[in-house]
């Protein structure tokens, strides 16, 4: 991830918070703080449990596993 794209895809409204965010990381990773002051960066939602690939250590191969699926509200609400 690089940081010049992370600012370039936040909206005008947000950047400044971004920027802010950012700065925080940076100066947590200089002094080494033991508490995170800064959110991340970067999220991934996975709205389904389930995959077609059949992993060996993964759950979903096991047997009986029962996919879910998120609700478009709890996507909504917490976007």
């Amino acid at each position: 991830m690089r940081l010049r794209e992370i600012i370039l895809r936040s909206e005008i409204k947000y950047l400044k918070y971004k920027i802010y965010n950012i700065f925080k990381y940076f100066i947590s990773r200089k002094f080494s703080f033991t508490k995170l002051a800064y959110l991340p960066l970067k999220m991934d939602i996975e709205p389904t449990t389930g995959c077609n690939f059949r992993c060996t250590m993964c759950a979903v191969s096991s047997p009986g596993y029962i996919t879910k699926n998120m609700k478009m509200d709890v996507f909504k609400k917490n976007n």
